[in-house]
């Protein structure tokens, strides 16, 4: 019963919250040392350990199902734009034991199979979560932006001709703070032709963020931002006609549509740290 409630402190750690948890607090130790031989008194006992087990399975199969429901919304919403979060496998060599040890009885061995379930579904969802991170999702506002130009081809605001927009335009005041849209690495910080002030990010998985048309630069070239950490501030520079963020995401070198990556991560708004 103690593992359990170890278990349900760590899922809470996680950000896993069960409702249901029919994982109790007691000061009152199981007591048999005094109990007598009569029938009823060893009924008794043995009624209140199986009520004991049933409330600690319960326990863990209300852990486990919001574990494992969690990390499948993760990474669903993470495979729709292409990421494949690396999630551990317990059966390999190398990775760890079993939170516990096998036990005595088969009633006993159950809950530790249980037991042992839920600390690898906890793992899995530790992994899924850390890959959040890593992932450009986030608003680089960080707040409801307003779009004023989409993905794709569009009426180019200069030339009045046809022309491929490369990434989605949000208006806002010169100066307010642009934030990293993941984790990353910057790999550009300056002047780029049509953007203006530039600020590049690289991520794993191939993915670059670029921030474009901005008036202030908060980071160098090297530096490691987190997700959420201010970058750069809006502006007007470069080819622009008012202040504004560009932003776009681009993918082994090539734009892609950043709204995709916005949904996903509106999707997974309660997992977000930022």
């Amino acid at each position: 019963h103690q593992y359990v409630k170890q278990l349900a402190q760590k899922a809470a750690e996680l950000g896993i919250e069960t409702a249901d948890l029919a994982v109790e607090e007691s000061d009152a130790p199981l007591i048999t040392g005094s109990i007598g031989q009569r029938p009823s008194d060893i009924g008794a006992v043995a009624d209140s350990v199986r009520a004991m087990m049933d409330d600690s399975r319960l326990a863990l199969a209300a852990i486990s199902a919001e574990a494992t429901r969690s990390t499948d919304e993760i990474v669903t919403a993470l495979q729709s734009i292409g990421i494949r979060p690396k999630m551990p496998d317990f059966g390999e060599d190398g990775v760890g034991g079993p939170f516990l040890p096998a036990g005595d009885g088969p009633e006993v061995t159950s809950l530790v199979d249980d037991a042992n379930a839920v600390y690898e579904a906890l793992g899995r969802f530790k992994a899924a979560r850390g890959a959040i991170d890593l992932a450009p999702i986030h608003r680089p506002l960080g707040v409801a932006m307003r779009v004023s130009s989409r993905f794709g081809n569009r009426t180019d605001p200069f030339t009045r001709g046809k022309a491929f927009h490369s990434g989605i335009d949000f208006p806002a005041p010169t100066g307010t703070t642009v934030l990293s849209a993941g984790y990353g690495k910057v790999t550009f910080v300056g002047q780029k032709s049509g953007y203006g002030n530039l600020v590049e990010v690289t991520h794993g998985a191939g993915l670059i963020t670029r921030y474009g048309h901005l008036s202030a630069f908060l980071v160098k070239e090297g530096q490691t931002v987190k997700t959420g950490s201010p970058i750069a501030r809006v502006g007007s520079t470069g080819r622009s006609t008012g202040p504004h963020l560009h932003f776009e995401v681009r993918r082994k070198d090539s734009a892609v549509d950043p709204s995709s990556y916005l949904a996903a991560g509106k999707r997974l708004q309660r997992y977000l740290g930022v």
